[in-house]
């Protein structure tokens, strides 16, 4: 019973991300950012590395977004241009 529940807690989670990564991809902007450092997490026996990226908004503010997955090796490197979506109403929500 616990394994169904957990797998149904872990499904609803999955849904709400990839929910909320299609909303910003759908109704969001693409503009190009940059990779400006590596947020490293570690754990007793691993790291892993968060992609913090810059971006100009179409209005011409700079802001940073950290990503929300961390990965090891890296998926980027610093100072590598990527492209990605933010909601131009709220450019703190991006991906």
């Amino acid at each position: 019973m616990f394994v169904l529940l957990s797998g149904l807690v872990l499904f609803g989670v999955g849904a709400g991300f990839t929910y909320q990564y299609n909303r910003i991809r759908r109704n969001g902007l693409m503009i190009e950012g940059q990779v400006i450092r590596l947020d490293e997490r570690c754990s007793d026996d691993d790291c892993t590395y968060r992609p913090v990226v810059e971006f100009r908004a179409q209005d011409g503010q700079i802001f940073t977004h950290t990503s929300s997955s961390s990965t090891n090796p890296p998926a980027f490197d610093v100072g590598e241009t990527v492209h990605m979506y933010y909601m131009q109403e709220n450019p703190h929500e991006a991906r």
